[in-house]
């Protein structure tokens, strides 16, 4: 998926590429915008704030049950804790 509409609806644009997974160019791009890991707890932070992003779905679901605990994974990776809801 490459924007918001669905992949089976006629707003999809399936002509848009979409981003390579690269954690390091995250890591970079993070860096560049002054979030690193000043205090060593393995989170980055920027004026004293971690990075949390909230990640909201309903429970049982497969972006609950699959896709959050991969998205949570692979953020955790680069500093970025991800609270699943």
């Amino acid at each position: 998926v490459t924007g918001h509409a669905s992949m089976l609806g006629p707003a999809y644009d399936a002509g848009l590429v979409p981003f390579p997974f690269d954690l390091e160019r995250a890591r970079s791009l993070l860096a560049e915008a002054g979030w690193r890991d000043r205090d060593g707890d393995g989170l980055v932070d920027r004026e004293g704030e971690a990075l949390r992003i909230g990640f909201l779905c309903a429970s049982g679901t497969p972006p609950a049950t699959v896709i959050g605990p991969y998205w949570k994974q692979s953020l955790g990776a680069i500093g970025v804790e991800l609270v699943l809801d």
